[in-house]
């Protein structure tokens, strides 16, 4: 007698499901199949293709604090300003 249930494998272990489950899981698996082929195809590569250490890529020259400081500075005048404008200071 042969089985003929549908089953999925989750962390090693097999899983019994429904005919409905299945063919969902097989449609993900087939599109995920399908993208990964595309990606090759085309010479796609995502960020963890790369053995790429990011701090290796700082750049050094820029100071993310100063600019972060700056803008700042500037909204708080832009507002002043507007108030002042506003007659409201």
């Amino acid at each position: 007698m042969t089985d003929d249930r549908k089953y999925i494998y989750v962390k090693c272990e097999k899983i019994y499901v429904s005919d409905e489950i299945y063919k969902a899981y097989k449609k993900q698996v087939n599109h995920e199949a399908y993208l990964n082929k595309s990606d090759k195809k085309h010479k796609v590569y995502g960020y963890e293709d790369y053995k790429i250490d990011l701090n290796s890529i700082v750049d050094e020259d820029v100071d993310i604090e100063k600019i972060i400081e700056t803008k700042v500075r500037i909204n708080d005048l832009y507002h002043a300003l507007r108030k002042l404008n506003d007659g409201k200071l």
